[in-house]
Formats: structure tokens, sequence, C-alpha cells
């Protein structure tokens, strides 16, 4: 854990002095659909895609590890978030058991994927 937070401070310093959760997907499930083809489902490997959850100046944001622009940047709450312009889907985590659930899209051509995930959050 004190590597990942090296790190992540590294990458992202601007973290160290927020109040910050890395949360790391476990399960992961998806439907396919669009181009013409059958709609389809399938299991993930969600677990290469982390989320950072950071509470910057008294506004929480999710973004995922790497990227530079927020993937949910309109959170009502440090509980749930989703995305200001268009359907990008939706953020909730439970600080109650540290769990966290999340839905988004991807697109590749003319296909678009709704992701599932669920996974552990920890503060850094």
């Amino acid at each position: 854990m004190l590597r990942t937070f090296v790190a992540l401070t590294l990458i992202i310093p601007s973290l160290a002095l927020s109040d910050t959760f890395v949360c790391v997907p476990e399960k992961g499930s998806g439907v396919t659909t669009g181009g013409n083809k059958p709609i389809a489902s399938a299991l993930y490997d969600a677990s290469t895609v982390k989320w950072i959850m950071t509470n910057e100046r008294g506004d929480w944001r999710v973004k995922q590890l790497g990227e530079d622009v927020d993937t949910f940047d309109k959170c009502t709450s440090q509980f749930f978030c989703e995305r200001s312009t268009g359907y990008a889907g939706v953020f909730m985590r439970d600080p109650d058991d540290g769990t966290f659930q999340v839905t988004w899209i991807t697109v590749d051509g003319e296909r678009k994927t709704l992701l599932v995930a669920a996974g552990k959050c920890s503060k850094l």
C-alpha cells in the first residue's frame, strides 16, 4: 500500500493534500451493442481500470488512474458521482464497508460496451 501511495503522489501530487481514495475493481461484466451485430455479454477483467476519487477544494471527482480528465465530475456527495455532460455512467462508494460500484461506457467504432464493476476502495 505504501508503494501505491508513493506512486500516486508522484503521478498526481495534489492528491497528497486531499481526501483521496483508490478504488480497484475485483469483478466486472459488460454488454456490447451496435454496429449491426448481435448484442453480446461477457465477463471482463475489470481490475485493469483503477479509479481515483478525490475531494479537492470541497469538490468530489472521480477519474481513471493515469487520466487527466475526470470521468465523473458531478458528485452529489462522497457517495455518488456521475458525469455533468451526457451519460457516462455512475460511481457509487459505500464508506461503511469500503466497497464501490461503477458503470461506464466504452466505444470501439460503432460498438458500445456498458461495463459494470465492483471492488474495494482504500483511503490514501
